[in-house]
């Protein structure tokens, strides 16, 4: 009877992309803690506390009408900051399905999990660019 490999002896090293899709997962989960949730609770205050607060607040972060003022500026940066949230979102909710289901699979060929991670990637891309169209088309 031969001895049991070790598996921590093995020479089976992960393929770059799988690599770069957990350290992914792990930044946008990061995204989503330390910028997402913070601004998700100052709307939920400004929302509770009163309807100034929370005019101020769609003031600033969704519609500042004059072009040459603060407002606008931060309008800007909180649109692009709000598209770099709404993908970091939907990757780690595709990378989450995409690693419980090669987790359930007993050994997805190389080929295989590169093909789910790049439709994973692309689904993530398309979903983000039809929420935006949804919010600037309204």
């Amino acid at each position: 009877m031969a001895r049991p490999i070790n598996p921590s002896s093995s020479k089976t090293a992960s393929p770059d992309f799988q690599k770069s899709a957990t350290l992914l997962h792990r930044i946008t989960a990061l995204a989503i803690a330390f910028i997402a949730f913070p601004v998700f609770t100052l709307w939920l205050f400004s929302v509770a506390s009163s309807p100034e607060n929370y005019a101020f607040f769609l003031h600033y972060m969704v519609h500042a009408a004059d072009k040459n003022s603060f407002a606008f500026s931060v309008n800007i940066l909180s649109r692009i900051i709000g598209v770099g949230l709404t993908w970091c979102f939907f990757y780690h909710v595709m990378a989450s399905i995409r690693f419980n289901a090669l987790k359930g699979s007993r050994n997805p060929s190389l080929k295989e999990s590169h093909g789910f991670y790049s439709a994973m990637s692309m689904i993530a891309l398309l979903i983000t660019f039809l929420v935006w169209a949804l919010i600037l088309l309204r």
